[in-house]
């Protein structure tokens, strides 16, 4: 019994996920930062691109976040 799910098309491999608010933020093997909704499993946005693959996501307080 899923409880949800996100269907991702990109190929890339995720590396880290964290909790925002009520958003799912993930970094994965490609330079972006791809936002979900944590209500309705549905992606919302892409939030910030890095220089090369997000490896780290860090929780600085309820509603901020750290990448690296």
């Amino acid at each position: 019994n899923e409880v949800g799910r996100i269907e991702r098309q990109e190929t890339e491999n995720v590396n880290c996920m964290i909790s925002v608010g009520n958003r799912i933020v993930t970094g994965s093997s490609s330079s972006m930062l791809l936002v979900y909704n944590s209500e309705s499993w549905s992606f919302y946005a892409v939030l910030a691109h890095h220089r090369e693959t997000v490896t780290c996501l860090q929780n600085v307080n309820p509603n901020m976040f750290a990448s690296g």
